[in-house]
């Protein structure tokens, strides 16, 4: 609604402001911000500051408060060939506009008179604040949950009416629908004094109100202006002429679908508006605002956010540790909380440590304000974080406190997609000591929290944030090691082939030796996803040591997981071992070919069960390892055809035993099944009795 594209520049009479879309703007006889009645003078057009510095803007926006802010909206009004009725009210507004200083007035940020020595050429401008109108607000609202919001804006026309009539001793005169403007924080803002006016007390009001008064909506008008009554209007006096129109502009908002109240005025207030519609004495706009729905809610809030800058750090702290759930529920909506709230807090932050050291009271202040902050900033495009929270990350990160360290940590994740990567790799080094921290649930939300920076971070972190990981396996809680053998199973893919080998392969071995059951499972697990990442000379001689004796742990699920990673083991690139003494067959006979990749876990040439292969002699000179030996079911050891498979699983036949021990599933007769006498080339083996099974008991220990 308040994003504006800005466009060509437009003029605007020699300020250092430009309309967005100026050839709309100067071709278009209709306001860019949505219709409004044809005898209102000024167009509404959105628009954008070129300033390079406070010092171009002229001296009355410095006067009323003006900001840098790069959006704003211009209203521009063409003298030329304007009717009588229309310029003089246009001229009563451009004259009032400036004056009228109030929160909830629009601010004037600049105005100008292109050719003030003519009444009949030229052109009116005023820039103001960025704002869009009412009507057109109200069809952004939500259906549901929008009553407070409309609340908050009949809060804000009250106290500028308030100020307007009693402050000022003015009628407004033109309290309507088109005459309210909306802010980005939800604030209505009152404007177009066309028909402003004292009111004397023995000559009422002036001849611009006399004069052009009718022009306004009659359903606006009290029924003393309708009737011309003047002693009746100075009866009334302004309060009564504006608390009348503005009576009904309330009751058209509630009776918007879009004002979430199901079209029903709030019992309280339809009671007060009663009273500001009577016949005889209407109700003061400081009457008004004593309804206690004014008392609460978002009215509250929004008092209470307004007086932040100026309250003492306990309230503060106070208020802050409030803010999130408001925040989260929506009791404070977005708009205020991104443009109003956001604000006050990183002021806070910013003074907070600029303390040096750092006080008990600022530190208390960090720790209260750090969570509704982050909040609020999870609502800013990353352009509008990197320029508002993004500085101040690095300073925070190095504050030497666990509490505020836990809470930059707990939002890191979240707030990742925002940050860039300069800022990611410059507080990488503050994150990195929180893993060597002597609390240990600090350690492990380190640990959690780095898993979702690893994308942004250049090689050399990447390698050193390995080296922390390898040092964090020495940990004392296990649960740390554990979750550092998952991280470092995550990373391995984005190391170098030497960090790999030096830093990632170690690690793994090293967790698969570590005495907690999940810590082994892990690593296990982790071998078996990167398994395809390192050599088979290194999975070889690092792993299968520290892998064979895991196939029988303790432990079910590490046995599992072992049995896993002998099931998806790759394939080596070194040659096969031959049975056979002679040289390979060639191509399409027996042997292995140059082209064939062995299969050294593979399952292809396991020996079945149902087909137990036979001893045969063998003409290799060589003596085979008793590793290349297998026990299968209903037959004598045998050696494989082809190359041995070190983790195949032993499953014997179905007998009945008096109690057998469980190892990995698999139960193990305990007794001696047959002999085994290795000569120069054959291998005899000799069977017990024809059944080796019949009546065993026992376990893997004493097979």
């Amino acid at each position: 609604m308040f994003g504006w594209l800005t466009g060509s520049a437009g003029s605007c009479g020699g300020l250092p402001y430009a309309l967005d879309k100026a050839d709309k703007a100067e071709n278009s006889a209709s306001s860019d911000l949505g219709e409004r009645p044809s005898w209102i003078p000024f167009r509404a057009f959105p628009g954008h500051s070129t300033a390079s510095s406070s010092s171009d803007l002229p001296s009355v926006g410095a006067a009323n408060g003006g900001s840098m802010s790069k959006d704003v909206t211009v209203f521009k009004c063409t003298k030329q060939n304007l009717p009588q009725p229309q310029l003089s009210t246009a001229l009563n507004h451009f004259s009032n506009a400036p004056k009228l200083l109030h929160p909830n007035l629009l601010k004037v940020l600049a105005f100008t008179d292109t050719k003030k020595e003519s009444p009949n050429e030229g052109e009116l401008i005023i820039v103001t604040e960025r704002v869009v109108p009412l009507e057109e607000y109200m069809k952004t609202l939500p259906a549901n949950g929008s009553s407070q919001q409309v609340l908050f804006g009949v809060y804000c026309l009250l106290n500028a009416l308030n100020f307007i009539t009693k402050s000022c001793n003015l009628c407004h005169g033109n309290v309507t629908l088109s005459s309210v403007y909306v802010t980005p924080l939800g604030e209505f803002k009152l404007f177009d004094y066309y028909v402003t006016t004292p009111i004397d007390p023995n000559h009422g009001p002036n001849g611009t109100f006399r004069s052009n008064e009718s022009l306004v909506d009659s359903s606006y008008r009290s029924p003393e202006r309708v009737n011309s009554n003047l002693q009746a209007l100075i009866r009334q006096g302004p309060q009564g002429i504006d608390a009348f129109s503005l009576s009904v502009l309330v009751q058209k908002l509630y009776a918007d679908p879009k004002s979430g109240t199901g079209r029903n005025v709030p019992r309280e207030l339809a009671t007060v508006l009663k009273k500001m519609q009577d016949l005889n004495k209407r109700a003061t706009f400081a009457y008004v605002l004593k309804c206690p729905l004014f008392q609460k809610g978002l009215v509250k809030i929004m008092e209470s956010i307004s007086l932040l800058p100026t309250l003492p750090h306990p309230e503060k702290c106070e208020f802050y540790s409030r803010c999130q759930p408001m925040i989260i529920d929506g009791t404070i909506p977005e708009n205020i909380s991104k443009y109003r709230l956001l604000p006050i807090m990183l002021t806070d932050v910013n003074q907070s440590l600029s303390k040096t050291p750092l006080t008990e009271e600022a530190r208390r202040l960090l720790i209260n304000v750090l969570e509704p902050m982050f909040q609020s900033s999870s609502l800013l495009t990353a352009v509008e974080f990197g320029k508002t929270v993004s500085p101040l990350l690095h300073p925070l990160f190095t504050v030497n406190d666990r509490a505020v360290r836990g809470t930059l940590l707990k939002w890191l994740s979240p707030l990742l997609p925002q940050i860039d990567q300069k800022t990611l790799n410059k507080i990488f080094d503050p994150i990195c000591s929180g893993f060597t921290d002597s609390s240990s649930p600090l350690r492990e939300l380190t640990l959690k929290s780095t898993s979702g920076i690893v994308e942004g971070l250049t090689a050399s972190n990447l390698e050193k944030l390995a080296r922390y990981l390898v040092r964090l396996q020495a940990d004392q809680e296990a649960s740390i090691r554990t979750n550092t053998v998952i991280f470092i199973g995550k990373i391995a893919g984005k190391m170098t082939k030497n960090a790999r080998e030096k830093l990632i392969l170690p690690s793994f071995v090293r967790g698969m030796g570590d005495p907690f059951v999940f810590c082994r499972v892990s690593s296990l697990k982790a071998v078996r996803a990167c398994g395809g990442m390192f050599g088979v000379g290194e999975v070889a001689g690092r792993v299968l040591p520290v892998l064979c004796p895991l196939l029988g742990d303790g432990s079910s699920e590490v046995r599992g997981e072992a049995f896993n990673v002998r099931a998806s083991a790759p394939a080596p690139a070194v040659p096969p071992i031959s049975w056979d003494a002679s040289p390979p067959a060639a191509s399409g006979s027996g042997g292995w070919s140059d082209d064939e990749e062995p299969d050294l876990f593979g399952s292809s040439d396991l020996v079945q069960p149902s087909q137990p292969p036979q001893p045969s002699k063998l003409n290799s000179p060589t003596k085979p390892s008793i590793k290349s030996l297998r026990l299968n079911p209903g037959s004598s050891l045998s050696k494989t055809s082809a190359e041995p498979d070190f983790f195949n699983d032993f499953t014997p036949k179905p007998v009945k035993t008096v109690s057998n021990r469980t190892t990995g599933g698999l139960k193990i007769p305990k007794k001696k099944v047959g002999t085994l006498k290795v000569k120069k080339d054959k291998i005899e083996v000799k069977k017990l009795d024809d059944d080796p099974f019949k009546g065993l008991d026992g376990g893997w220990d004493d097979f």
